[in-house]
Parts: C-alpha cells; sequence; structure tokens
C-alpha cells in the first residue's frame, strides 16, 4: 500500500536557501529537521516560484484565503493571505 500522506508540507516548512525541511507533527508527536537534497532545492526554488503566482492570482479574484483557528483571527487580517517561504526553519536553541 503507497503511503501518500506521508509527506505533506508547508510552504513555509520548506528552506530551500539553507536545504532544510521541517517535518512536523512526525513520530511520537515532533518536529523534525532533515537535509533538502542540492539536486531538488532549484526543482523547489521553480515549484515554490510557480505556487507563489497561481497565490498572487487567487488573492487578484477575491480568492485564495485559508481558514484558521479562532486564536490566530485576532492577530492580524491578512494572516489568513499571506505566502510565507521558509527561510530555512530555523530551529529553537
Amino acid at each position: 500500500m503507497a503511503r501518500r500522506c506521508e509527506c505533506l508540507l508547508r510552504v513555509k516548512d520548506v528552506g530551500v536557501q539553507r536545504r532544510e525541511i521541517l517535518a512536523r507533527d512526525g513520530k511520537g508527536g515532533e518536529d523534525r529537521h532533515t537535509v533538502l537534497p542540492e539536486n531538488l532545492s532549484c526543482h523547489c526554488s521553480s515549484k515554490l516560484a510557480k505556487a507563489k503566482a497561481l497565490h498572487d492570482a487567487d488573492l487578484a479574484f477575491g480568492y485564495g484565503e485559508v481558514w484558521l483557528p479562532d486564536a490566530l483571527e485576532p492577530s492580524t487580517t491578512a494572516l489568513p493571505r499571506e505566502f510565507e517561504v521558509g527561510s530555512g526553519c530555523s530551529r529553537a536553541r
């Protein structure tokens, strides 16, 4: 049986510049950091650019928002429309 849902990443969990991926809520409920292979970083950069263009087009047509839990809603009205690319998934030290 294929494990299709094994790797669902958010855009902000891929740090192309630092070649790092953050896999959230893994085994044991822990977040894990791993290396983004160099041969995939260029591919990821182009995919992220296409996703950003699609997101911007969706926003222009009045779409492109996501549902957020009540706890996040009061913080900012722009949050559901943001497109944040990971800068390297900096770890808490």
